[in-house]
């Protein structure tokens, strides 16, 4: 795996928070080194355990075929890459796609098209209703959730399918500041709010005038250049922090109209 050209601080045009995180050292050649082991190692193990997995889920597939009228498989997101413009490891609570973006496989004989591909993003959250959806039945409707039924069963076989409006045009997280196992809260990262569409991504800090987010996913997949400061780029920032705060009102979040002041 390449090693991320910003897995060292510093990162500019990164949030301060950001600009703290240095888990990764330099190692005798100038490889990355976490816990004394180098980040190709750490892939190496990374990749021996999901073929593991691998391997499990498919000796429980072929037990379950005639039992099971539809499989959904939605994998983790890669725990073990070192995030671009953050520099760790083995954590997922980070505001970066390789961290909330993960595949989600749907088998359904008969009802899903075979080698489709359906790009719309689908939320946590969305996975039992869909499974009603899929079923056909009706599931009391609630403003968080979406089932993704639709855009599953008229999946496209090339390139981006399934209208934003038959599921959704965007996803929100929300994370927490994380804590330790004993509860502690740790400083170097604040709760945050995240909006994902297709092609931008916008991250809101839950800490008074720390700095806002903006990737183009087009044509910065890996999340490296920073565009919230740059006057080109203001009227999206824009578009999407009203959209951010549109989305919380949404879904009845509670401190929406309690959200620190951004820079």
């Amino acid at each position: 795996m390449p090693t991320p050209s910003d897995i060292f601080p510093p990162r500019a045009g990164k949030p301060a928070w950001a600009q703290r995180i240095d888990n990764w050292t330099k190692g005798p050649g100038g490889e990355p080194m976490f816990r004394d082991r180098t980040l190709q190692s750490w892939v190496h193990q990374y990749h021996q355990a999901v073929r593991a997995i691998d391997e499990g889920v498919g000796r429980v597939l072929e037990r379950s075929m005639r039992r099971l009228s539809v499989r959904i498989r939605w994998s983790c997101s890669l725990p073990i890459r070192a995030l671009p413009g953050v520099s760790t490891a083995f954590v997922t609570r980070w505001p970066r796609t390789t961290r909330t973006s993960a595949p989600m496989i749907v088998s359904m004989p008969g009802r899903v098209p075979e080698g489709s591909v359906c790009r719309t993003p689908v939320g946590g959250i969305d996975l039992v209703p869909t499974f009603f959806g899929l079923a056909g039945i009706d599931v009391p409707g609630d403003a968080r959730t979406r089932s993704a039924a639709a855009p599953v069963k008229s999946g496209s076989r090339v390139g981006p399918s399934c209208p934003a409006d038959q599921h959704r045009a965007t996803v929100r997280v929300e994370h927490k500041q994380p804590s330790d196992r004993r509860g502690r809260l740790l400083p170097e990262h604040p709760w945050y709010v995240m909006l994902r569409e297709q092609r931008y991504k916008y991250v809101r800090p839950m800490v008074a005038g720390e700095q806002e987010e903006l990737y183009d996913l087009q044509n910065d997949p890996d999340e490296l250049k920073n565009l919230s400061a740059q006057p080109e780029h203001q009227q999206t920032l824009h578009r999407m922090r009203d959209s951010a705060i549109t989305e919380l009102r949404r879904t009845h979040a509670g401190f929406v109209d309690n959200l620190p002041p951004v820079e």
